[in-house]
């Protein structure tokens, strides 16, 4: 199993910079807002989403009342995130890169199709299982159709090569969504 690499990161950086701010994530894609549909009470403040595009998981979270930061590696993104009508906190940043955040900042942290756009996703993973004490929630792709296009480096070789990725936390959810794979996971660190 585990994790095949299939794109290298300039490639990706290419990809990258030449998405604007205008059409990168303007809305949640229908798997997300499924997400929250069923399983919002796994959804506790302070937040970080990974990969958060323009901000619409972050502008939803945020009216609800959650304390919320997002990061994304794209400057026309997070420029848009806290430029649009309604700003909200973002960083630009690379995620393979240790994130400039306190241990234990965060009750939940979200990373929807995020992880497969990384050339090294268990850097992710280990950073934000530093910062976190509480909840992820992720969807990744797991099919083969969706690779290079998409500026993937990393398929999973299914579920199981996903998984390993956490395998220091409780499974809370697993659901197969959109030719992909919901995780809901907690690693909840004891005093």
């Amino acid at each position: 199993m585990g994790i095949t690499y299939i794109m290298n990161k300039e490639e990706y950086q290419i990809i990258q910079e030449g998405r604007s701010a205008d059409g990168a994530y303007r809305e949640m894609s229908h798997w997300v807002v499924t997400f929250f549909e069923k399983y919002f009470e796994y959804i506790e403040g302070p937040i970080l989403e990974i990969g958060c595009g323009n901000g619409p998981v972050l502008e939803f979270l945020k009216d609800k009342g959650f304390n919320v930061v997002g990061m994304d590696i794209s400057r026309p993104s997070i420029w848009h995130c806290l430029n649009h009508e309604k700003p909200v906190a973002a960083i630009c940043q690379d995620a393979q890169e240790p994130f400039p955040f306190p241990d234990n900042s965060f009750k939940t942290v979200l990373a929807f199709h995020v992880l497969e756009h990384a050339e090294e996703p268990e850097k992710i993973t280990k950073e934000i299982n530093r910062v976190l004490n509480g909840n992820f929630g992720g969807i990744t792709p797991l099919t083969e159709e969706d690779d290079v296009p998409y500026g993937h480096f990393a398929k999973f070789n299914g579920i199981n090569g996903f998984l390993s990725l956490f395998s220091n936390y409780e499974i809370i959810k697993t659901e197969e969504v959109h030719h992909g794979f919901l995780l809901i996971a907690n690693n909840e660190k004891v005093s």
